[in-house]
């Protein structure tokens, strides 16, 4: 969650939630371990998460610039600035619906480049397609949305391979689409966690997640709100 929006609703949304869900497993299966960094890790939800389900991980650090201080929870430092984190590199690193915030992002993809050890994999989710960018993304003060074509070659010119990439969540894009001329409502979700709303939803995303990527190892690209980007050196 975004560490603007924790004090104003307590509650995840199952996009979230899910989202967790799905890429702890895709992490399981690329069999990371070590030091990893998660850029832009908001208030460290998703980094429990990882620490707590894969004992490979030895040490995550955690780098968000809305940190007031930085700070320790068992083997996760979060810190607020790059100058913090420690000298070498890192086995993974995870940037979940970050790039989007950033204006130079081939630039930036170039830097973080440097600080990914050689086997290592680069872990990353966007929203997709500009063409449905609204004042929902001027909220969140995204610079665009991607698309798949888009990501690949902005991969492939900041000097990165590409392992996977798919869209996924194509349940929501409809959703979206319908809703563009809404006022934005930032993080509104008002159900708890274990409520049955909040897990049913969560379960239908986690499902989407698995038949986009299914379906896209076989070529099928079902369109989503999102995509994932799976990269190495």
């Amino acid at each position: 969650m975004d560490l603007r929006d924790v004090s104003s609703n307590p509650h995840r949304h199952p996009w979230e939630l899910s989202r967790a869900d799905s890429l702890l497993k895709l992490v399981e299966a690329l069999n990371i371990k070590g030091t990893v960094l998660d850029i832009g890790c908001g208030d460290g939800y998703f980094d429990t998460r990882l620490v707590s389900s894969i004992s490979e991980i030895e040490k995550i650090w955690g780098l968000d610039i809305n940190f007031k201080e930085n700070f320790n929870e068992g083997n996760i430092s979060f810190v607020s600035d790059l100058v913090d984190l420690p000298e070498g590199k890192f086995d993974a690193i995870f940037m979940l619906d970050v790039l989007e915030h950033i204006e130079d992002d081939f630039g930036y993809l170039r830097d973080i480049k440097s600080r990914l050890s050689p086997q290592g994999k680069l872990v990353l989710t966007v929203p997709a397609f500009n063409r449905i960018f609204s004042k929902h993304d001027r909220a969140a003060k995204h610079f665009r949305r991607y698309s798949l074509s888009q990501i690949l070659n902005l991969f492939k010119h900041s000097g990165f391979k590409v392992q996977e990439a798919s869209y996924f969540y194509a349940s929501l894009l409809p959703i979206r689409i319908a809703t563009l001329n809404r006022p934005p409502k930032v993080n509104e979700w008002k159900y708890a966690e274990k409520s049955i709303i909040t897990t049913l939803v969560r379960n239908i995303l986690n499902f989407d997640f698995c038949i986009c990527r299914t379906l896209s190892a076989f070529g099928i690209r079902l369109k989503g709100l999102s995509l994932f980007v799976v990269a190495e050196l």
